[in-house]
C-alpha cells in the first residue's frame, strides 16, 4: 500500500473563558457608620463628671466621626444615692441634651423603675422624661424621625438604617422581672421582635442589633433565632446591668449571634460599634480589629471598647 502522510491535527487555540462577572453589591451605596452604647451611669458624683467628659469627648470627635446615635441601656441612677423623683430623671436628661451632639435613645433599667418605692409613679416619671427623648435632636439629625415605638409599650423602639435593624426592648435586670409571668413585658418584647424582624425576612437586612438593660427573659432570643438564624446575618444583643464587660455566643448553633454586656459607664467609655459600608470606598478601606479592645463580628461589624476600663 502507498504510504500516506501522517495527519497532524491543526493547532487550535484553547478557548479562553470570559472573565468572571462580579455581581454588584447586594446593598450598594451605603456608607460606614457607627453608634455608641453606654449603661449604668451616672451612679455617683464622680460618674456624673465622667459622663459629661464622655459626651464632650464624643463632641470633639464629631468632625471626623461616623457615629449617628447613642443608646443608654438603663440605670441612670442608684437608689443608694438618689430618690425616684422628677429632678433625678430630669438632671440626667438635661446632661444629655446639653452635651450630646448625637441623638440619645434611653431604655429603662431596674434602678429607674422597679427598685423605687412606688414603681408605678417611677414608670410615669421615666416615661415623661425619656419616651421620644431622641426628638430633642430632630433639627440636627434625620434619625429621630425614623424611630417608631410599640403602641402597647412605648419604651420598645425600632428603626432601620442602611439595612440594619435596631430594636430596643424593655428587658429589666431585677429578680421579679426575670420571671416572664410577672408581667406582660416578655410577651410584648417577643411580639415586637416577631413584628419587626418578620417584616424583613426577605433578605433585606445586613444585620440586627438588639438593645436591652439585662441578660434576662430566658428563651426570648431562642425565639428570635428561628427567624434570624436562616438569614445568616450578624446579630447582637447589647445590654448592661452586670457592670463588667462580657462577650459570648450563648446559643449553640447560632454562630452569628453575640451577646455583649457593657462595662459600668463610670468605669469605662461607651463602646463604639461600627457597621462597614458597601460603597467602593468603604469596601476598599481597611476594616479590622487593630488592638486587644476591638473585636470583629463577621467581616462587617466591629465592636470597640475604646481602651476598656479607665
Amino acid at each position: 500500500p502507498s504510504a500516506r502522510p501522517t495527519r497532524v491535527p491543526s493547532a487550535r487555540p484553547t478557548p479562553v473563558p470570559p472573565p468572571p462577572t462580579i455581581p454588584p453589591p447586594t446593598f450598594p451605596g451605603m456608607d460606614t457608620f457607627s453608634f455608641y452604647v453606654m449603661g449604668d451611669v451616672p451612679y455617683t458624683e464622680s460618674d456624673e463628671k465622667q459622663l459629661r467628659k464622655q459626651l464632650e469627648d464624643i463632641d470633639e470627635e464629631m468632625p471626623t466621626d461616623d457615629a449617628l446615635f447613642i443608646v443608654h441601656v438603663g440605670d441612670i441612677f442608684t437608689r443608694r444615692r438618689q430618690k425616684c423623683i422628677r429632678k433625678t430623671y430630669q438632671n440626667v436628661a438635661d446632661t444629655f441634651t446639653e452635651l450630646s451632639p448625637l441623638p440619645v435613645i434611653v431604655l429603662p433599667g431596674d434602678n429607674d423603675i422597679f427598685d423605687c418605692e412606688d414603681p408605678e409613679d417611677a414608670q410615669a416619671l421615666w416615661e415623661n422624661s425619656f419616651i421620644g427623648f431622641e426628638q430633642n435632636w430632630n433639627t440636627r439629625s434625620n434619625l429621630p424621625s425614623s424611630i417608631i415605638r410599640q403602641d402597647k409599650r412605648k419604651e420598645n423602639f425600632a428603626f432601620v438604617h442602611a439595612n440594619v435593624l435596631f430594636l430596643g426592648l424593655n428587658i429589666i435586670g431585677t429578680t421579679s422581672a426575670s420571671d416572664r409571668t410577672s408581667d406582660d413585658r416578655y410577651d410584648d418584647c417577643l411580639e415586637w421582635i416577631q413584628q419587626k424582624v418578620g417584616a424583613h425576612t426577605d433578605g433585606s437586612l445586613r444585620s440586627v442589633v438588639f438593645f436591652g438593660h439585662a441578660d434576662r427573659f430566658e428563651g426570648l432570643f431562642e425565639e428570635a433565632e428561628e427567624m434570624l438564624a436562616p438569614l445568616s446575618i450578624p446579630t447582637l444583643y447589647i445590654h448592661g446591668n452586670g457592670h463588667k464587660w462580657e462577650m459570648e455566643n450563648p446559643i449553640k448553633g447560632w454562630d452569628e449571634y453575640l451577646r455583649v454586656q457593657v462595662d459600668k459607664g463610670g468605669d469605662a467609655p461607651p463602646i463604639k460599634v461600627t457597621i462597614r459600608g458597601t460603597t467602593p470606598v468603604a469596601r476598599s478601606s481597611p476594616f479590622f480589629a487593630s488592638d486587644q479592645f476591638q473585636h470583629m463580628h463577621g467581616t462587617d461589624v466591629k465592636i470597640d471598647r475604646r481602651g476598656g476600663l479607665y
